[in-house]
């Protein structure tokens, strides 16, 4: 299978990664250092990037942005962004 996996280099991408590289093509893409660059906050990026890959079997999406830190100190704007990033994205 021929996948593509945006986010692919993050902390959870990594092991996903590995994982799929064993027995299929993958394609890692991001918004700034990865093979295809994809900005899922971005539909002409999402386009563009799909455009270059032409076929594909499957795609992976582990990319967006959270705040990490302990649940006391979060605020209510922390969440809105893994809601906007993550859930929108």
């Amino acid at each position: 299978m021929r996948i593509l996996i945006i986010g692919g280099n993050g902390t959870i991408g990594q092991p996903v990664t590995e994982h799929f590289k064993k027995s299929n093509e993958v394609i890692i893409a991001g918004r700034s250092s990865d093979e295809i660059k994809i900005d899922i906050a971005d539909s002409a990026s999402i386009k563009s990037g799909l455009d270059k890959l032409k076929k594909l079997d499957a795609i992976i999406c582990i990319a967006g942005e959270a705040k990490w830190a302990d649940f006391n100190e979060l605020s209510e704007e922390d969440y809105y962004i893994g809601l906007k990033s993550k859930l929108m994205g």
